[in-house]
């Protein structure tokens, strides 16, 4: 075998290694939560460790099944990578997020409330006040426009700065989701 093929071959068997770890830390949190789950006498809390247990268990190995395990599945693995010294920026994690946000939301798996309580959770995990997130639809952007009430607690971050989307004028509005809607 060729120097070069070996290196190659080596540099992916650590990287499965890598995944492998992964795959074993989150099945540990899946078994602290079921110990822990176990263990409570509160009724919705051990419906929460165990359903925490149960996301745990499936991802990040397995594909993401809801919007839950979404969320489950990228905190897991932005923990794993900067318990590693590899921290890693998430990007545009409403284009990673939306699809399930929506397919559950359609679905009546989740409301609209569930799933801020899981973005700001995983908001605090990941640092709080160092990331902005904009994880929301066109849909909900103009929805929040007709029905700003509903959405007083949208935030965005447009042009440097950080705002309510309720409180934006008519135009930064459309501006806004004219950008959304283009991927920018």
């Amino acid at each position: 075998m060729r120097k070069e093929n070996r290196q190659k071959l080596l540099h992916f068997a650590a990287m499965q290694r890598e995944c492998l770890a992964v795959v074993g830390l989150s099945r540990r949190f899946a078994d602290l939560a079921n110990r822990l789950a176990s263990e409570s006498s509160e009724p919705g809390r051990k419906m929460e460790l165990s359903a925490l247990a149960g996301r745990c268990f499936r991802v990040p190995d397995q594909p993401s099944a809801c919007f839950a395990e979404a969320v489950q599945s990228v905190w897991m693995l932005h923990f794993a990578l900067a318990y590693a010294g590899n921290p890693l920026s998430i990007g545009r994690l409403d284009q990673v997020l939306a699809p399930y946000l929506e397919r559950d939301l359609d679905e009546g798996r989740i409301t609209m409330e569930e799933a801020q309580e899981m973005i700001d959770s995983l908001f605090l995990h990941l640092g709080g006040n160092m990331l902005t997130l904009t994880a929301t639809s066109v849909e909900d952007l103009k929805r929040a426009m007709e029905n700003p009430e509903a959405y007083r607690g949208l935030r965005v971050r447009m042009g440097g700065w950080t705002g309510y989307f309720v409180q934006m004028s008519r135009q930064q509005q459309e501006n806004f989701i004219e950008r959304i809607a283009h991927g920018a």
